[in-house]
């Protein structure tokens, strides 16, 4: 806690915002549990970076039994007042595998992408988003256009697989953002 202050005492005086992830094999590998962390900091200079997948792949050992029935969705609607900033990758449960959670491509995994981004878009969400697929590029290039073309609530993959010409023939805009691979979105 103390050096997550002084984070935020330097971040407040360069007039920056701090993120802070939720990990699945740390202490806080709940969006849920990196939330009071948080809060207890109450600054305007430190936000929430949400993972879904780290969520939804959190270690079982690290997770206190009150936070292991609750959902992504019902996380998110506890959490998007302080998110800043979400990561999106998919992930798919193998039973048996000594690593049970097998990286995907968007909308390949167990995680429900489009709740998720239906509850941002009727939220207003204009914050940052990141693909992190960790999947190979041509995975998360070439298998993606056949889903993504019917779901009109994830037109930001359109941008970050096709490209921006893609996202302004929609109508829509991007704010840059200084970070490589982020964006900001605007529904």
């Amino acid at each position: 806690l103390n050096n997550l202050l002084l984070a935020e005492k330097i971040a407040r005086n360069y007039g920056i915002t701090l993120v802070l992830e939720n990990c699945p094999y740390s202490h806080l590998p709940k969006g849920k549990m990196t939330l009071q962390l948080v809060q207890q900091i109450n600054s305007p200079y430190l936000k929430l970076l949400w993972d879904p997948a780290n969520s939804y792949r959190a270690f079982k050992q690290n997770v206190p039994l009150e936070y292991l029935g609750i959902t992504l969705i019902e996380e998110l609607k506890e959490v998007y007042p302080y998110i800043d900033h979400i990561h999106v990758k998919d992930y798919h449960y193998v039973e048996g595998f000594k690593k049970p959670f097998v990286h995907k491509p968007i909308y390949d995994g167990d995680i429900d992408y489009d709740s998720i981004f239906a509850y941002l878009k009727g939220q207003g969400y204009d914050k940052a988003l990141s693909l992190e697929p960790e999947v190979s590029h041509k995975e998360a290039l070439l298998c993606r256009k056949d889903k993504i073309k019917s779901r009109d609530s994830c037109f930001l993959f359109y941008f970050l697989m096709l490209g921006s010409t893609a996202l302004y023939r929609r109508g829509m805009m991007i704010k840059p953002k200084i970070k490589v691979g982020t964006m900001y979105v605007a529904w």
